[in-house]
């Protein structure tokens, strides 16, 4: 099986992938080989990949932020083998297994305090501040609102990059 995620700034394509589980919006797919050719979406969630490597099973995580995953047993093209392709693009990826260094860590923190800078100007315009943020029914009211979609989307890339700071601290212990 054929495994790629990608996004505008990175590419990560795998061979000889034995299963695939991703947390889609609907639920929990496992994709082995032959799966049926689909399409779904992933929100701001963990993407795994197992693969044979030497007789033995290295598994990769990666924290996926608005992702298409689309299966195919057709082959992409007619000079390509036949097999099943498990394909995702999203708007940002975070590898949380392998080489996980401070630098990675610190380029994470560095991408969320401009997010969050983002996120207040927004607020500031519509005289709101990240505190009105700070429970549910708040938020779906902001949301809702004129300038609901820009909050929301400043909103939820900030909450992305904790989550994926707050993985990669807590799995590297």
């Amino acid at each position: 099986m054929f495994f790629q995620v990608t996004n505008l700034e990175e590419n990560n394509t795998q061979g000889n992938v034995t299963k695939v589980t991703a947390n889609l919006r609907n639920g929990v797919i496992e994709v082995l080989e032959g799966h049926i050719d689909m399409m779904g979406r992933i929100e701001d969630d963990i993407l795994i990949s197992e693969s044979l490597v030497e007789g033995r099973i290295v598994r990769k995580e990666f924290l996926v932020r608005k992702g298409v995953l689309v299966i195919s047993n057709g082959g992409l093209s007619s000079d390509v083998p036949k097999g099943t392709y498990v394909l995702v693009h999203s708007k940002e990826m975070v590898e949380l297994t392998g080489n996980r260094n401070e630098k990675l860590i610190e380029e994470l923190t560095q991408k969320l305090d401009k997010r969050k800078t983002d996120l207040d100007k927004i607020l500031e315009k519509i005289s709101l501040s990240v505190i009105d943020l700070s429970d549910s029914e708040s938020r779906r009211k902001i949301f809702k609102g004129k300038s609901g979609i820009k909050v929301k989307n400043a909103y939820n890339e900030v909450k992305f990059f904790e989550k994926a700071i707050s993985l990669l601290k807590n799995t590297k212990k």
